[in-house]
């Protein structure tokens, strides 16, 4: 059995599965702790962090939180498009899957590749919206596909080079239970996630050749 080590060694450069790094060691300049006293995420997410500092967010039950909406939120407080946008969730809402399609069709988002989870793409009562994901990720030069992952990350790259990651419990859809998530401000920490979904996207595509 190959070591952990050796399956994701792979160079950010490359997107074609090649193995990197498990690990990420990064230098958090200073942690801004919120709790969940709030219900919009425009509250709770009301400016972006600065380069090496990350925001803890809390996610209280009695504000039914929607974790894809931390994505427009970061476009809009950045006022700049995302030249690209990784995601990894078990699911995304029929709603989150629409506006996210929006954004890469008025050219807001680029390059966006998204890693589901198998279970999802089983979801016979989500097929429309897995198509309607995968046609419009490959449109502009990215993709949409699923495979054995719980993992709920928003990768994006902004046009001025800026890495922003959020980190969380919830998946891409509304959610009432408690949940936390971090956004943080490191490009380090961009491509060591990067590296191991862009492993995972390899690894699926063989599969199914």
């Amino acid at each position: 059995m190959p070591r952990l080590c050796e399956l994701f060694n792979q160079d950010p450069d490359r997107d074609d599965g090649n193995t990197a790094p498990l690990h990420c060691v990064t230098t958090t300049i200073n942690r801004i702790f919120r709790p969940a006293a709030v219900e919009q995420t425009q509250d709770l997410l009301d400016t972006l962090p600065t380069p090496g500092q990350t925001f803890h967010l809390v996610l209280g039950e009695k504000a039914r939180w929607d974790y894809w909406q931390i994505v427009p939120r970061i476009l809009s407080l950045a006022g700049m498009k995302a030249t690209e946008l990784l995601l990894t969730s078990l699911n995304i809402s029929a709603d989150a899957a629409a506006e996210l399609c929006r954004l890469i069709e008025e050219g807001k988002v680029q390059r966006p590749r998204v890693l589901l989870s198998d279970w999802f793409r089983a979801d016979k009562n989500y097929a429309a919206v897995l198509q309607r994901l995968e046609q419009t990720a490959a449109g502009a030069g990215g993709w949409c596909c699923t495979c054995r992952v719980h993992a709920k990350l928003i990768l994006a790259r902004l046009e001025d080079g800026t890495c922003f990651v959020s980190e969380s419990s919830a998946n891409l859809r509304s959610c009432s239970s408690v949940e936390t998530c971090t956004v943080t401000n490191d490009r380090a920490l961009f491509e060591f996630h990067k590296q191991w979904i862009l492993a995972e996207h390899a690894r699926s595509t063989a599969k199914e050749k």
